[in-house]
């Protein structure tokens, strides 16, 4: 082989030391409650364990559920819309905490920043959010993914506090049942230059209040993706002949 010597740029870079946070429980691995109305992951919430007090709580139907079809490990959690004496009640599992009443026009999900109960701390600006998920949903109706770091306190919907939204990442699924699971990626639009001071995150199994009645979605390994800024660990490489 002809003797090659070349000085060049070094393409291959090495990413900067530092951690990169992910929500808590992304997995959907840790449960607690199980087989009881009350069942949820670690870390995350739904309509069962509200801010509505007992009489809601135990007049709201289970919503979220353990599943053992899982796209990585043991579990994922499953979402799905079922009837209630007021109507079709959407699945949905939040980071947060579900703000009820008998009302659900008035429903919204929360971060409380007082209590680590309900909520994520996230001081990082991600990139984009990913995740996979499957679903069986009912004519007209799809799943949907909504996040946002923000700082103080916060709620989606808004709810009077967008102005301490930071950057949202949301995604509406398409209309079409999936049997497989499926991956999905949104970026972050950042609305301002604040550094967050927390994540909050609420997947369900439909359309807001519009979703029917049979309508459910199963979602795992959901990540924050970063860009990370990156240094060469060489400026010359010098290639010779193996």
């Amino acid at each position: 082989m002809k003797q090659l010597a070349a000085s060049f740029a070094l393409s291959v870079i090495t990413t900067a030391a530092r951690a990169q946070p992910q929500i808590l429980n992304s997995g959907f691995e840790n449960w607690q409650n199980v087989g009881t109305g009350t069942e949820e992951p670690e870390e995350w919430s739904s309509i069962k364990t509200s801010d509505g007090g007992t009489i809601i709580n135990n007049f709201a139907p289970q919503v979220c559920w353990r599943s053992d079809d899982a796209h990585t490990g043991a579990y994922s959690v499953n979402v799905r819309t079922v009837n209630s004496p007021i109507g079709a009640a959407n699945g949905i599992v939040t980071c947060g905490r579900v703000h009820a009443e008998f009302d659900p026009a008035n429903g919204r999900v929360f971060t409380d920043p007082n209590d680590p109960q309900w909520h994520q701390v996230m001081t990082d600006r991600p990139d984009s959010l990913v995740g996979w998920y499957k679903t069986t949903v009912q004519t007209g109706d799809h799943p949907r993914v909504d996040a946002i770091v923000h700082t103080g306190a916060a709620s989606m919907p808004e709810n009077g506090t967008l102005s301490n939204w930071v950057g949202r990442a949301r995604f509406d699924a398409p209309s079409i049942t999936l049997g497989e699971w499926t991956r999905f990626a949104v970026p972050f639009n950042y609305l301002s230059g604040a550094a967050p001071e927390h994540l909050l995150m609420v997947m369900s199994s439909g359309d807001s209040l519009l979703s029917q009645v049979g309508t459910q979605t199963w979602y795992g390994d959901i990540a924050l993706i970063y860009n990370v800024a990156c240094t060469p660990s060489e400026t010359v490489v010098t290639v010779s002949p193996i």
